[in-house]
C-alpha cells in the first residue's frame, strides 16, 4: 500500500516543523523575470481571477481596443516552428522544476502545494516582487517546507493559473534539445502571457510561439506523439480550421495523432484536465459521473471514454482506458480527481471535504494504474471554486533531454482462476451468454429460501478478449452492487470471487440477477456461468 499524505498546515503540525531555528536564506538574487522596458500595465488583482475569463473580460476583448502585446514581438510574436517537429514531454516523465505562482487569496493551498510539490522537484514560485518573497519564504518555513528546493521569480503577473499560461515542455528532433512552447492566452492577462518566454530567456531554453490561442489545461500528450484536447481549442480559434488547428499541433507539440473530446457541460474552461489524465504512455483516466448526481455529463464522459477505448496509439498498442470518479458538482462548481500533478515520483491529487463519497475509490485507482508512485493529497475546495485544482495551478518543465518513454502496463496480474462450483447453500448457473459489443447480458438465479442475505459471496467465469469494457453487477429487487466496473484493460477474462457485504438486512428470497454490460467496440466475450452464495 502507498503512503498516503494529507497535507494540512495546522498549528500543531508547523510547531513540530518548526522546532529548530532555521536562518532565512538571502534571497535578494531572485530572478526578476521583466526586463528592461517591459511595460505592459500590470493587473490590479482587487480580487483572484478564475481560470475561466471573467464577463469583464470578454467584454472588455471583443472592444476595439490597443493591445500592447503588439509592442513585444520578442516576446508575445509569432514564430516558425522547429525545424524536423518537436515532441511534447508528458506529464510523467521528468521533471525538472515545477511553476507554481503565489496568490494571497490561496494561501494555505499554495503552502500545501509547495510543500507537496518540493520533496520530489525543485519549485519555482512567481511573486510580486523581493518583499513578497521573502514574506512567503517565511510563510513557508513556518509550515515545515523545505525552501532549500524552493526558488523565486519576481515578476507581476495575473492569476495563479500556470498551467494554462506556462511553457509547455518539447524536445526537439533535430538534435534532442528541450525546448519551451508558448501558445497564446487570454487577451486581457497580458502579464500572465509573456512568462514562458521570458522563462525560457531564463533558463536558456529556445521558445517557440505557434499562431494559437490556447490553455495548458486543455492540452495533454503521453510522449509519443498521441495527444488530447477538447473541443474547446475550435471554440477558442475561430478564425483556423480543423485542419490548420491539427498541423499547428503536428508542427510545433507533436501531435502526429489528435484526439478533440467533448468539454463537460456547464463547466467554465472546458479543458481537458477536468475529466481526463495519461497517467503513462498507454493508460489515461477518464472520469465517470454517477447518472444520479450528474445524468448530462456522465454520458458526455461515457461517451468521451468510448472514443477513446477505439485509439490506437502511435506505437500500434490499443490506449488503456481506466474510469475514475467524479465528484458531484454544486452549482458552477465541477470538481475533479483528474486535475492532479505528477512529479517525477509523486501524484499529488485534489481531495474536497465537500463530497468525499469516491476519494478512496480515486486514490485506489492511482495506485493501481500509477505504481511505485507515492500519492499525496491537498484539500482544494477553495482554489476548486476558481475553476481548477492541483493540475491547473501547476506546469512542469523539462531542461535536460529525454528518451521517449516506454509504455507501463498497469494491470495487475491475473486474477487466479475460480470455477463456480455450487455449494450446500448456494447455486450456480451456466448460461453460456453471448456479450455482445455495447450490449447488455443478464442471467437470473431465483433463491426462495426467506432469511436475511446477510454476506454475498458472487463468482463469475467471463470469457472477454479486453475486460477493461465490463461493467459487472448484482442486482437483487431495487438494489445493486456493481462487482466490476471497467478495469483491468486487456487481461483476457474475468474469472473471478466477490464477497459483498451491500445487501445485509435485505431479504435473499426472489431473483438475483448478474448483469454484465459491454461499454465499448471491438471485444466480445461470453458469460459461462456464475454462483451465488451466502454467509
Amino acid at each position: 500500500m502507498k503512503r498516503r499524505l494529507f497535507l494540512f498546515c495546522c498549528v500543531a503540525a508547523m510547531v513540530a516543523a518548526c522546532g529548530e531555528e532555521s536562518a532565512p536564506r538571502d534571497i535578494s538574487s531572485g530572478a526578476a523575470l521583466a526586463p528592461e522596458g517591459f511595460d505592459v500595465p500590470e493587473t490590479d488583482r482587487e480580487a483572484p481571477l478564475p481560470a475561466y475569463q471573467t464577463q469583464g473580460e470578454l467584454e472588455a476583448e471583443k472592444a476595439d481596443r490597443f493591445d500592447v502585446r503588439g509592442n513585444f514581438q520578442d516576446i508575445y510574436g509569432i514564430t516558425n516552428a522547429p525545424a524536423g517537429g518537436v515532441r511534447a514531454v508528458a506529464e510523467f516523465e521528468t521533471s525538472d522544476g515545477v511553476l507554481v505562482s503565489w496568490d494571497d487569496w490561496q494561501e494555505d493551498f499554495v503552502v500545501n502545494l509547495v510543500n507537496a510539490i518540493e520533496d520530489a522537484a525543485p519549485v519555482y514560485v512567481i511573486t510580486r516582487n523581493l518583499s513578497e518573497s521573502q514574506y512567503v519564504e517565511g510563510r513557508l518555513l513556518r509550515a515545515g517546507v523545505n525552501v532549500n528546493n524552493v526558488a523565486f521569480f519576481e515578476f507581476v503577473n495575473d492569476s495563479i493559473w500556470s498551467r494554462d499560461y506556462g511553457p509547455i515542455p518539447a524536445i526537439r528532433n533535430a538534435d534532442g534539445e528541450p525546448v519551451f512552447i508558448d501558445q497564446r492566452y487570454f487577451p486581457n492577462r497580458q502579464r500572465d502571457d509573456a512568462v514562458p518566454t521570458l522563462m525560457g530567456r531564463y533558463f536558456d531554453v529556445d521558445t517557440y510561439r505557434p499562431n494559437i490561442s490556447s490553455e495548458g489545461g486543455n492540452f495533454m500528450s503521453n510522449g509519443i506523439g498521441d495527444c488530447i484536447m477538447t473541443e474547446w481549442i475550435q471554440q477558442g480559434n475561430f478564425g483556423l480550421s480543423n485542419t490548420q488547428i491539427r498541423e499547428i499541433k503536428r508542427d510545433y507539440y507533436g501531435c502526429n495523432q489528435l484526439v478533440i473530446l467533448e468539454r463537460i457541460a456547464g463547466e467554465g474552461t472546458g479543458h481537458v484536465d477536468m475529466f481526463a489524465k495519461f497517467v503513462s504512455v498507454d493508460t489515461v483516466l477518464v472520469g465517470e459521473y454517477s447518472r444520479s448526481d450528474d445524468p448530462t455529463n456522465a454520458a458526455i464522459l461515457d461517451r468521451n471514454a468510448a472514443r477513446l477505448q477505439n485509439v490506437r496509439l502511435a506505437n500500434g498498442q490499443p490506449l488503456n482506458v481506466v474510469r475514475i470518479p467524479m465528484p458531484a458538482n454544486s452549482g458552477p462548481v465541477y470538481r475533479s480527481y483528474t486535475n492532479s500533478t505528477i512529479v517525477n515520483n509523486t501524484v499529488i491529487v485534489p481531495i474536497y471535504r465537500a463530497d468525499r463519497r469516491f476519494e478512496d475509490q480515486a486514490i485506489d485507482v492511482y495506485e493501481r494504474t500509477m505504481p511505485g508512485y507515492r500519492i499525496v493529497t491537498v484539500p482544494s475546495d477553495n482554489i476548486i471554486e476558481m475553476g481548477g485544482a492541483v493540475h491547473c495551478t501547476t506546469m512542469g518543465f523539462a531542461l535536460n533531454t529525454s528518451q521517449p518513454p516506454a509504455p507501463v502496463d498497469p494491470t495487475p496480474d491475473p486474477d487466479p482462476i475460480v470455477e463456480p462450483q455450487p455449494t450446500a447453500n448456494g447455486v450456480v448457473s451456466q448460461p453460456q451468454a453471448p456479450i455482445r459489443d455495447l450490449d447488455q447480458t443478464l442471467d437470473t438465479i431465483t433463491i426462495s429460501d426467506r432469511a436475511d442475505s446477510g454476506t454475498v459471496v458472487v463468482t463469475v467465469d467471463i470469457d472477454h478478449t479486453y475486460v477493461g469494457d465490463l461493467l459487472v453487477a448484482l442486482i437483487h429487487g431495487n438494489d445493486y452492487v456493481i462487482l466490476h466496473q471497467q478495469e483491468g484493460g486487456s487481461a483476457q477474462g474475468l474469472k473471478r470471487t466477490y464477497t459483498v457485504d451491500g445487501f445485509a438486512g435485505v431479504n435473499r428470497q426472489g431473483d438475483w440477477t448478474l448483469y454484465v454490460e459491454d461499454t465499448a467496440r471491438q471485444d466480445e466475450g461470453t458469460l459461462n456461468a456464475w454462483a451465488i452464495d451466502f454467509q
